[in-house]
């Protein structure tokens, strides 16, 4: 098997639509997602994507609708010589920065998975 490297660029355009109006959304974002495989078996990803979040109702207790601007980062393994259930396992990373015009929804947020199919 060779090393296998894989870039791919996208545009997402995404509508929240719950039944509260001031959680519903108009997002935009665009990303960009570097994929290698290597011989001895490791796969990797690494993206980023940046993004907005423009909310159609304004939230109780809010002059303005909330409007939010993010990115994230994420990197993800994987080893194909490795066997749980069946499954080649994952584990990976992403952080999150929110900045909102809302200080309630400006966060910060560090995730890590372990995942595996059954």
């Amino acid at each position: 098997m060779q090393n296998d490297r894989a870039l791919r660029v996208e545009l997402i355009q995404e509508t929240g639509r719950p039944v509260a109006l001031h959680q519903r959304y108009e997002a935009l974002a665009a990303g960009v997602n570097y994929a290698k495989s290597r011989q001895n078996g490791v796969d990797f990803n690494v993206g980023l994507t940046l993004g907005r979040r423009d909310f159609v109702g304004v939230a109780p207790l809010q002059a303005d609708p909330r409007q939010d601007e993010f990115w994230q980062v994420g990197v993800k393994f994987r080893n194909r010589n490795m066997e749980f259930f069946g499954d080649n396992p994952t584990f990976g990373c992403d952080y999150v920065r929110n900045y909102s015009n809302l200080d309630l929804y400006v966060f910060d947020s560090f995730d890590c998975s372990f995942g595996v199919k059954f």
